[in-house]
């Protein structure tokens, strides 16, 4: 994913993160600062660099017309059965569709159920 990354940013300047990715990655570093002294160092020390990187690029917030998406994401989904324990990856998804964006993961199965949303896996 770090080359992926770095070719897109040298080729268009910045990537887009979304505001509930940023969320997600700053309450990972907040559960490793809890697990002892070392940990906690590295988890300030990778939090400072994720902030260096999302000052550098560009975060898209989570808005009305999102939210808009996301809830129809996830009422289409619950018609079919089909239920998010994450509701994280809506929201995301909510945002890149208000926003016309593909969503970038590793894990396309977290995503592969909504329809109308451009995946790619780096």
């Amino acid at each position: 994913m770090l080359s992926k990354t770095r070719q897109h940013i040298s080729l268009y300047g910045q990537l887009y993160l979304t505001i509930v990715t940023y969320y997600e990655v700053m309450r990972g570093y907040k559960l490793l600062e809890m697990q002892g002294t070392e940990m906690r160092r590295l988890a300030r020390a990778r939090q400072r660099h994720f902030q260096e990187f999302c000052y550098a690029n560009r975060m898209i917030e989570l808005d009305q017309l999102a939210c808009q998406h996301a809830a129809e994401i996830y009422a289409n989904l619950r018609q079919q059965g089909k239920y998010y324990q994450e509701g994280t990856d809506i929201l995301i998804a909510g945002i890149a569709l208000a926003n016309n964006c593909a969503v970038v993961t590793e894990n396309r199965k977290h995503f592969e159920a909504i329809p109308g949303l451009q995946v790619e896996v780096w």
